[in-house]
């Protein structure tokens, strides 16, 4: 399972609750670099196609609580995008959105 939240550019949390990707993430051409042991670093520029492939991956959803985390991840996913100064990075287990 991969934690989802958003934090800042000195990865201190803002405050929004973290969600949990606790389904199979599709290869997509920008889904499969989601690295469950971290390092992966989107930024706001590839939100747009982030979640592209975010809502095209929601045909993996088969439970009620994995289409509550997989909406809780597009709705931060929105936040980064419509926010300036974003990244989406990946550290250890935690898939964080980062606010600098």
């Amino acid at each position: 399972m991969i934690e989802v939240g958003l934090v800042d550019g000195m990865n201190k949390g803002i405050g929004r609750e973290s969600a949990f990707i606790n389904f199979r993430i599709p290869e997509t051409a920008l889904l499969k670099y989601i690295d469950e042991y971290g390092g992966t670093v989107f930024n706001r520029l590839q939100m747009v196609d982030f979640l592209a492939e975010w809502n095209a991956a929601k045909i993996v959803i088969e439970t009620e609580e994995q289409r509550i985390q997989w909406e809780k991840v597009r709705d931060l996913a929105v936040e980064c995008r419509d926010s300036v100064h974003l990244t989406l990075p990946s550290a250890e287990t935690n898939f964080n959105l980062y606010h600098q």
